[in-house]
């Protein structure tokens, strides 16, 4: 017997029904590249990622982290 009555496929595809009909409107607010890296910072729970080569500054920090 299952503690609730749902399990996280359920609660998936809730999010996903849910989120689908802002994304139309998410796309006038941002472009699509800002969109996935928000989606991305958001799922990996605001680890910073970043496009540009960490290995190329001196001080191993994203060119994109605040000073």
């Amino acid at each position: 017997m299952r503690p609730v009555p749902f399990g996280l496929d359920d609660v998936t595809r809730l999010a996903a029904a849910t989120a689908a009909p802002l994304v139309p409107l998410l796309l006038t607010i941002f472009s699509p590249e800002e969109l996935l890296m928000r989606i991305i910072k958001v799922l990996f729970r605001g680890k910073r990622v970043c496009g540009n080569d960490q290995s190329a500054r001196p001080e191993g920090h994203c060119a994109c982290s605040p000073a």
